[in-house]
């Protein structure tokens, strides 16, 4: 019997192992191919819904936009509820520009939304993550028929956020986020890669009569 107990335990760690083994294998392949598509994608336009449910109090909050983005680091992004914004990023600087406030925020692009959770930190995942691995863990859970599903959470703060991956284009579709305070949802469609043939957009222009704030 004894004899018995043992060989379990031993077929069960075994096979504990071989399943951790195969979910790094994964994990690294599934890395490597964002990689890849990452460095092919010169440009790239997504419409984007976040849904933030806030625990405590039971409210809800919707936030729709379109996200453009050029190499190296430069994005425009038109948010269009629950309030019209225009948020241009260059390198390190971030300027929000409200049309209803005529007035523009400029900003330092680290200081705002560096370690932030908004649609521009999907883009560039797995190349951005290869700076975040200190303070971070990123698994292998499981996947379907369309996508891949990966967890990210921090070594010492108390949330995780699954990622679905679309294994057409390997590129992130929906970030469920959670934490003790609320649950935000961010789902990505229409992905339209190397279309942007213009970086006029991507560069802000003072319209007359807007106040511009500089905090940098």
């Amino acid at each position: 019997m004894k004899k018995t107990l043992i060989l379990l335990v031993v077929f069960v760690f075994s096979l504990v192992s071989q399943v951790s083994s195969q979910s790094v294998s994964a994990l690294s392949d599934i890395l490597n191919s964002m990689r890849n598509n990452e460095k092919q994608t010169n440009s790239l336009e997504v419409d984007y819904k976040e849904e933030i449910l806030y625990t405590s109090a039971s409210q809800k909050q919707e936030i729709n936009g379109n996200l453009k983005f050029l190499n190296p680091k430069r994005f425009f992004i038109v948010q269009k509820t629950p309030q019209e914004q225009r948020i241009y990023i260059n390198n390190n600087k971030i300027t929000v520009y409200t049309p209803s406030n005529a007035q523009a925020i400029i900003n330092n692009w680290k200081d705002v939304l560096n370690s932030d959770f908004t649609p521009v930190s999907m883009v560039n995942f797995a190349s951005n993550w290869q700076t975040s691995q200190k303070s971070n863990s990123l698994r292998y859970i499981s996947e379907d028929s369309q996508n891949y599903v990966l967890e990210l959470s921090p070594n010492k703060e108390d949330w995780a956020m699954t990622l679905y991956i679309s294994k057409s284009i390997f590129r992130p579709i929906k970030a469920i986020l959670k934490n003790s305070g609320y649950i935000m949802t961010i789902v990505f469609s229409n992905y339209k890669i190397n279309q942007i043939t213009s970086n006029n957009i991507f560069n802000f222009k003072a319209p007359s009569g807007v106040e511009i704030i500089n905090l940098d």
